[in-house]
């Protein structure tokens, strides 16, 4: 049975269709116990390690203290009220791109597109900590790791912003549904929901499943960055001559044909939409700038094969972004054009799509690849992009 039809507990036993087609972007899904066994055994993160992480990693963070003020990264240990003191908060993003345990849980969500899916911020708060009541521009994901948290929310809502604070707290809020979120519970969220979360208790701990929507003026600049790259005598031309203009009783005007050929000339230089399409796969690809990729040792291809029949898995690295569309891959910011024999193979096709859903490799997969020199070489130039672990 296809992964998108097959009931999925942490959705409440929706299929991933179902929640897509009622839910995504359309109306809020409560879900009671959607991870039972957090209720009885650790998340995949603890609140330790979110706190260490906020003390020690470069990821980015902000802690908001009792008094409202916000402090961002880097943050030292002294920055930190006790845990026993009402009313902080913090919170830490792209955690998975630090922990493979945190890249493994958004593997959850990967029914969804990759070149969609942003990262899991998770933050800890003490008792009422929170940041007030605000609105998202992205869906979200909220799950209860530990502790408690009451989530209120509206639809209908005033959005006018308190004077004067760095955060984007609504003045005024009036709460149309509420939820005591306990271990193990999940809350989404469409954009446009105002929503404010309130720990009851010290340790609380809320991750957010967050997803990302390209500029299109980033794409478009990264078009004209690619048509330089290919083309880089166009960006020295001077506009054309023009042997026909004529003398002018009146300078403040163009004259419509220097305007026309000035406009037709600049169009052309436009990007085709093979570069942007192109653009686009590099900018949907691009890890977070916080993303610690390590870099990979500098192997020559029959190197790397010796050293992929050795892998069991063969394992993304956390943080890692690979997506596919058409003949083109795309790999942490970097775009590769398949050859069109390649790009229909069954192969190369499983492969990718297994990378992308497991987030590795399996033993036999690896040994399969190395006899195929094509997509072998797929692997390798996706091992130059540091998409794996070493």
């Amino acid at each position: 049975m296809s992964r998108t039809k097959t009931p999925l507990a942490w959705l409440g036993g929706l299929t991933a269709e179902a929640f897509m087609r009622r839910h995504w972007q359309k109306k809020p899904l409560f879900v009671k116990g959607a991870f039972p066994d957090w209720r009885s055994s650790p998340p995949p993160v603890t609140a330790q390690e979110v706190l260490s992480l906020a003390k020690s990693s470069p990821l980015p963070a902000r802690l908001v203290r009792p008094d409202r003020s916000l402090l961002h990264a880097p943050l030292r240990a002294r920055d930190f009220p006790s845990r026993k003191t009402p009313g902080w908060t913090v919170l830490v993003q792209q955690i998975n791109t630090a922990l493979e345990s945190a890249d493994q849980f958004l593997s959850h969500f990967r029914f969804l597109p990759e070149a969609r899916l942003d990262d899991l911020m998770i933050s800890y708060a003490s008792d009422t900590g929170g940041i007030g009541a605000h609105v998202d521009s992205y869906d979200v994901f909220l799950i209860q790791a530990e502790g408690q948290r009451r989530w209120e929310i509206a639809c209908h809502f005033d959005r006018s912003l308190r004077p004067n604070e760095e955060l984007k707290i609504l003045s005024r809020f009036k709460a149309e549904q509420k939820w005591l979120c306990e271990p193990g519970d999940l809350l989404y969220l469409p954009p446009g929901v105002a929503h404010r979360g309130i720990a009851k208790g010290n340790d609380c701990l809320t991750y957010s499943v967050g997803f990302r929507s390209a500029n299109p003026w980033d794409i478009a600049d990264e078009g004209f960055a690619l048509r330089q790259e290919l083309q880089p005598e166009a960006t020295s031309q001077s506009a054309k001559p023009d042997p026909w203009l004529q003398a002018t009783d009146d300078p403040s005007q163009v004259p419509d044909r220097l305007m026309n050929a000035l406009v037709a000339q600049a169009m052309a230089e436009l990007p085709s939409r093979t570069e942007l399409e192109q653009a686009c796969l590099i900018k949907l690809s691009e890890p977070h700038p916080m993303a610690m990729l390590e870099a990979v040792p500098d192997l020559s291809l029959k190197s790397f094969a010796t050293w992929l029949g050795k892998q069991n898995p063969l394992a993304m690295q956390s943080g890692a972004r690979l997506i596919r569309w058409g003949d083109w891959l795309a790999a942490n910011g970097e775009a590769l054009r398949l050859e069109p024999g390649l790009a229909k193979s069954h192969e190369l096709d499983g492969l990718v799509k297994t990378l992308c859903t497991e987030r590795k490799l399996g033993k036999t997969s690896c040994i399969s690849a190395n006899r195929n020199s094509a997509v072998q070489r797929v692997l390798y130039w996706l091992y130059l992009q540091a998409t794996f672990r070493v």
